[in-house]
């Protein structure tokens, strides 16, 4: 009987202990995800900031870059020429206005009300960003190994674009691995710009989160990252074939 007590004894202390290990990693996990978020937040506002400072001359650089592409293809049939997008600035104006975006805009407005003045700044950053994207996917259209440019549509409301948005934190440096760049611009579904409103029609984008690559458009909830990088490799792949 005191051989089968202490065997029950030792039980429900292995049972506490399993319980106690648990909710110490359950919590963990949770804290962790909390500190994940709260720095991306941070982050996020702190982008937002520069993005304010800076909007104007990023608006004038977009608009610059138009006018060189324009000129580069009015002179040359060579526009793939890095010696050309190069020596113009496009390849070094469009990372660096990519540097610049906000990092995680879905993160961000969960838990930050929008201002009228947020909502201007982010109307002049969507506007930008669009233009921006249209720059990247014409050069990407035209020259082999080319930043692969993606539009990704989120909205506030959507229960798993902030998952979505942790996965695509990652795309580049996957692809990156296969020799793959990748430019991944960030769009609001329910913005009321109209070149946006037409974007959003024109590849019939229902669902957030989606994505649009290459005129393909995927969407999921959220997507996997198997999925993207496959459809981007694959785009990729199309596309050099096609320039060759």
């Amino acid at each position: 009987m005191a051989a089968r007590k202490k065997r029950k004894q030792s039980i429900v202390w292995i049972l506490i202990f399993a319980i106690i290990l648990l909710a110490i990693l359950y919590l963990a996990g949770f804290f962790t995800g909390l500190s994940y978020s709260k720095r991306i937040q941070q982050e996020t506002s702190t982008d937002i900031l520069k993005l304010k400072s800076n909007i104007s001359g990023i608006e004038q650089e977009i608009q610059y870059m138009q006018l060189k592409e324009s000129f580069i293809n009015s002179i040359t049939e060579d526009v793939c020429s890095k010696d050309i997008l190069n020596s113009i600035g496009i390849n070094k104006e469009l990372s660096k206005f990519w540097s610049l975006l906000p990092k995680r805009l879905e993160e961000y407005e969960k838990t930050n009300p929008p201002t009228k003045e947020y909502e201007a700044l982010k109307d002049s950053y969507m506007t930008t960003s669009f233009k921006a994207w249209i720059i990247s996917k014409d050069i990407y259209n035209k020259c082999e190994n080319a930043p692969v440019p993606i539009l990704y549509f989120y909205s506030k409301d959507c229960s798993t674009c902030v998952e979505q948005g942790q996965t695509l934190d990652d795309i580049s440096s996957q692809t990156s691995k296969y020799g793959v760049d990748t430019r991944i611009f960030t769009l609001d579904a329910n913005s009321k710009n109209p070149a946006i409103k037409l974007a959003k029609e024109y590849y019939n984008i229902t669902t957030v989160p989606a994505l649009v690559i290459d005129e393909k458009k995927i969407s999921g909830n959220p997507i996997s990252a198997n999925q993207i990088v496959l459809e981007i490799l694959n785009t990729n792949q199309k596309n050099t074939t096609i320039n060759n």
